[in-house]
């Protein structure tokens, strides 16, 4: 279930994302909110590009949580619509179990290809201990 008020490493992933958003360039605030009020932990945009990045941190959840999968789904749609398929747009998911990095990576690849991204890659890092990236990068091939 997703938690209305997050924990210590939740926020902690959190400041992570919008830490490495802004130095990406993605350092304007896009309101907090997708069109339909929905509020992912991180949205911002690159005005030089006009690119996206989309971040959720992730804690209790899992890649095999159906109320998770609905709400990355929702996310995915809204960052296609908002992207089009404009090149260097990122989304991703920092998480801190490094068994779930299969399960996040297959999740973010077929939400992706299920909203009709073509020209994508998906990529997993370890940033520190039990802090991992997925993303789905656009404008690059697997």
């Amino acid at each position: 279930m997703h938690k209305c008020n997050p924990g210590i490493e939740h926020e902690r992933r959190k400041e992570m994302l919008e830490t490495i958003a802004t130095l990406s360039g993605y350092d304007k605030d896009f309101s907090g909110r997708l069109p339909d009020g929905t509020q992912p932990d991180v949205l911002r945009v690159d005005p030089l590009c006009g690119s996206i990045f989309l971040g959720e941190a992730k804690d209790t959840e899992a890649p095999g949580c159906a109320e998770t999968f609905g709400r990355l789904s929702n996310y995915m749609s809204w960052f296609r619509l908002l992207t089009g398929e404009k090149r260097g747009s990122t989304f991703v998911v920092c998480f801190g179990e490094e068994s779930h990095e299969n399960g996040w990576k297959n999740m973010l690849s077929d939400l992706a290809e299920k909203v009709g991204f073509v020209d994508f890659k998906v990529e997993t890092i370890e940033v520190e201990e039990q802090a991992f990236f997925v993303w789905v990068k656009l404008g690059q091939r697997t």
